[in-house]
């Protein structure tokens, strides 16, 4: 399995858009992720960044959702129970993807008022996909460092911490240090990364994923269940790119070219069908040397 994990850690941190966080992060605790997801019965997926798009008007980002909803299909293949939840900038893009991709998940919007409600959840487990966090300043930068707050309806942050708090197993993703629950990696964020010293994240998860692009660990957990169920779970060629164009029709932009097109952090859908394309090889391979599949 450490080869297998090994293997999965490269290609996840593989870092296209030379951003720095993925490509200097200590390798994942892969074994703790896997139990972590082995005992947890009810999960809660925190996810959506607002960007600015070129026309000035602000949505949600491609990065985010489509990996928070190809994570929600797998742990229901899995027989887990999933809420996925963002605030009002993200919902619809969000909405948009997880209908297609995990239907059986329930979806929330997160606003002020309706914090008590996630904090009454049964869950076990939250995970956090690229969502802004809170720098040392108390604010949520983008990763050229500008102030986002007021694109935010609700204090995830706070959210995260009181679930940690409770002890609630706490995964966070993240492929540039501003997100939240990435606050383990400060220090590289700082150092390594462009803004680095404002943008840098505090709150701490339990387990902190770092990826070129944080979608990727989308196929990264569905690959460890796949492992887990001895079912491959991850998601097609097809499945992506349809799950960006449910995004895009919804109203997404690219976070970083800030356009409503095919793409993910600059980066064309055919490249990352390229990284998708070596989760499924990993996976496959796994599958029939463990299970004659």
């Amino acid at each position: 399995m450490d080869r297998v994990y090994k293997r999965l850690l490269d290609i996840m941190c593989r870092d296209d858009g030379g951003r720095g966080f993925s490509s200097n992060a200590p390798a994942a605790d892969v074994d703790a992720l896997r139990h972590a997801l082995e005992i947890t019965n009810n999960v809660l997926i925190i996810t959506g960044f607002p960007v600015e798009a070129q026309d000035g008007h602000i949505c949600c980002e491609t990065d985010g959702p489509i990996g928070a909803a190809h994570i929600a299909r797998a742990l229901c293949e899995a027989g887990k129970n999933v809420v996925v939840a963002t605030d009002k900038l993200c919902y619809p893009q969000l909405a948009a993807v997880t209908r297609l991709r995990a239907p059986e998940a329930e979806l929330l919007l997160l606003e002020k008022e309706s914090e008590g409600r996630a904090l009454d959840l049964e869950i076990d487990t939250v995970i956090s996909i690229e969502r802004p966090g809170k720098a040392a300043d108390g604010s949520c930068h983008t990763s050229k460092g500008k102030i986002i707050d007021g694109w935010l309806f609700c204090d995830t942050d706070m959210l995260f911490d009181k679930l940690h708090a409770r002890g609630i197993t706490t995964i966070a993703i993240g492929d540039g240090g501003n997100e939240l629950g990435t606050g383990k990696l400060m220090d590289i964020t700082e150092k390594l990364v462009e803004h680095g010293e404002s943008i840098a994240a505090v709150e701490k998860a339990d387990i902190t994923l770092a990826s070129g692009v944080s979608n990727w660990w989308g196929w990264g957990i569905a690959a460890v269940v796949s492992m887990m169920i001895g079912r491959n779970v991850v998601p097609t060629e097809l499945d992506e790119r349809n799950a960006l164009k449910a995004m895009l029709s919804a109203g997404a932009v690219d976070g970083v070219t800030k356009l409503s097109c095919e793409s993910v952090d600059a980066l064309s859908i055919d490249k990352h069908i390229e990284v998708l394309n070596e989760v499924q090889s990993l996976v496959e391979s796994f599958l029939a040397k463990q299970y004659g599949l």
